[in-house]
């Protein structure tokens, strides 16, 4: 048991006093008369005062003791059940990726983290419990249970849920933050769940984590420092047998020069750009080399850049994803549309026989067997549309699209189909969406008296069609990606297996499309079965994260201590205080009934 309020013992004084008013009696004069009648009425009272007389033992005086124990008992607020609990501890990792920026020491927030935590493990008592949380889009435990006390049974105690001291510290040396930004405060609320109400919580970041709940203790180890990072990159083919890298670059901070590199998969030099970086403002390189079947990695390096993490992007082979047009009009129609010209705008298309095709130009509506492109005005009359139009820019077909200056002749009626181009209430274009994924786009257009494949939207227009097939196309819909990004591989055979940077599986998850998480930076390796199928890369990238200026170092002590915290009334004492008080009621009654007893027994 312990108390809250020992001064409230102090109380107990009253056991002695009430002893002293039972010691200490008035005992008054005696007079010897022969009667009564004889007994003056206006005899003044003794003025002996109290002497000391021998204590005598009485219920009533039993009462009143226990009466003065038990409210002195009271005010000192007991609390049963607590006194022995072991000092508890949790501790919260920032695992963002901004924790491995070094600082001018060279060393990192991770690191001056890691040795202050472990420096405050040795520091706790041997029987002290303790967890290690790394905060996250989804917050982990490092060390300590491996699910939240709401999931675990109602009677667990902390010291079945602590972590043993040697888990912790293997732990803390294996951590390494690599995550995108993320908001502390659900690991914060994590560590809160775990330890309960009487454990203390210390957060280490590498700058100022926002709000978070009084009892948490906040230490932050950063420092403000330049970087500068690879913001988009980008493998191309060509067909001379070259290639080409674009990558666009963000400098934060007073970096000026820089060198950005191509790299073979043996770490052997293809090709590097000195650069010139300008503070705040994105720098585009175009880098050309002789093209491999190999994957490469796009380095940068600048003097005084703090994060490496950012500084790096794998480029793995740009599959190939032609989409293979059939143009199955009449000569003339596709000559109005101007089809051949058309497809000389177009990225990574090819002429092929309607058979193999995997886009059908037509001026009817196939067997839905492969996705189709339907330019041809609806029977009857027809009308000139000079606009304004209305484009529903959500549809895929739209995107960039403004028909500004465009005569548009169609005839009137009405097209099957969501549409996404109206002419007043004149719908001119819609879309179906098919079985087996495939679409079917509907002009209702007369070329011959209209302009819009003369325009800038036609190439447009097309290429939005084109980007919908090849989005359909087996294989992933990109092959560089951010890190956290859901790869998507199509029609993918039932033996693919991903393999991952670190050399382990991946899951994957779908049956004819087969989607995972790409959670860590690097090159993930595709198979179909024992056979290669591909790659595909994910670089970090989080200009919030590689902006390192506003990081800095501080401590800030939590604003109510778990020793405050603790010490208001809880549940538990209100209880054993409301049992205290009835106790004293009930000794305080039972003193009054015994003397009005005793009392009427002397009268009688």
């Amino acid at each position: 048991m312990s108390l809250l309020a020992p001064a409230g013992l102090f109380a107990l004084l009253a056991v002695p006093a009430i002893l002293a008013l039972h010691w200490f009696r008035r005992r008054p004069e005696q007079r010897r008369i022969a009667a009564l009648f004889l007994f003056a009425t206006n005899v003044p009272d003794s003025d002996a005062g109290r002497k000391r007389m021998r204590l005598r033992s009485s219920v009533s005086l039993v009462l009143e003791l226990l009466a003065a124990a038990v409210l002195a008992l009271w005010l000192a607020e007991p609390r049963i059940g607590i006194s022995d609990e072991p000092q508890r501890v949790v501790f919260v990792l920032d695992g963002s990726a901004s924790m491995q920026a070094r600082g001018s020491d060279g060393r990192s927030a991770a690191e001056r983290a890691r040795a202050a935590v472990l420096a405050m493990l040795d520091a706790l008592p041997d029987d002290a419990q303790f967890a290690v949380v790394q905060s996250g889009p989804r917050p982990g435990v490092l060390a300590g249970p491996s699910a939240p006390r709401a999931e675990r049974p109602h009677d667990l105690v902390f010291t079945e849920i602590g972590a043993p001291r040697a888990e912790a510290a293997a732990a803390l040396r294996a951590w390494t933050p690599r995550q995108l930004g993320h908001d502390l405060a659900p690991a914060i609320d994590l560590a809160l769940e775990l330890g309960g109400e009487r454990a203390d919580v210390i957060a280490s970041s590498d700058g100022d984590p926002g709000p978070v709940p009084e009892r948490v203790r906040v230490l932050a180890f950063g420092e403000a420092r330049a970087n500068a990072a690879i913001a988009s990159a980008r493998r191309l083919r060509r067909d001379d047998g070259t290639a080409r890298v674009l990558c666009d670059l963000a400098c934060f901070g007073a970096l000026r020069r820089a060198t950005i590199r191509v790299l073979g998969p043996d770490g052997t030099l293809r090709v590097e750009q000195p650069i010139e970086l300008e503070i705040d403002a994105p720098r585009h390189v175009v880098l050309d080399l002789a093209d491999a079947d190999e994957p490469w990695h796009l380095v940068l390096a600048a003097d005084g850049d703090a994060l490496s993490i950012d500084d790096a992007c794998a480029l793995p082979v740009p599959l190939r994803r032609e989409v293979r047009i059939a143009d199955r009009l009449e000569p003339a129609m596709s000559a109005a549309l101007e089809i051949e010209r058309a497809m000389r705008s177009l990225a990574e298309v090819v002429l092929a026989p309607i058979a193999s095709a995997d886009l059908v130009i037509a001026a009817s509506a196939g067997d839905g067997a492969q996705h189709e492109l339907v330019v041809q005005p609806l029977l009857g009359e027809s009308d000139a549309w000079l606009g304004p139009f209305l484009v529903d820019r959500r549809a895929g077909p739209a995107a960039g699209v403004t028909l500004d200056g465009v005569v548009w002749t169609a005839g009137r009626g009405s097209l099957p189909g969501v549409p996404f181009v109206f002419a007043g209430e004149q719908v001119l274009a819609s879309i179906e969406h098919l079985a087996r994924d495939r679409v079917r786009v509907r002009l209702d257009l007369d070329p011959a008296r209209s302009n819009l494949q003369r325009s800038p939207d036609w190439p447009i227009l097309l290429q939005n069609v084109v980007e919908l097939v090849r989005a359909g196309l087996p294989g992933p819909e990109r092959s560089i990606l951010p890190v956290g990004t859901t790869v998507v591989w199509r029609e993918a055979p039932l033996a693919l297996r991903i393999e991952g940077p670190d050399g382990k599986d991946v899951p994957a998850s779908g049956t004819r499309e087969r989607w995972f998480e790409a959670r860590e930076p690097g090159l993930y390796h595709v198979f179909d079965g024992d056979q290669p199928a591909g790659h595909v890369a994910a670089w970090f990238v989080d200009l919030a994260e590689s902006e390192l200026r506003t990081r800095r170092s501080f401590e800030q002590a939590p604003r109510a201590p778990v020793d405050e915290v603790t010490q208001r009334p809880a549940t538990g004492t209100d209880r054993e205080r409301r049992l205290l008080a009835l106790l004293a009621l009930l000794l305080m009654l039972g003193d009054v009934v015994v003397t009005r007893a005793r009392r009427a027994g002397v009268r009688g």
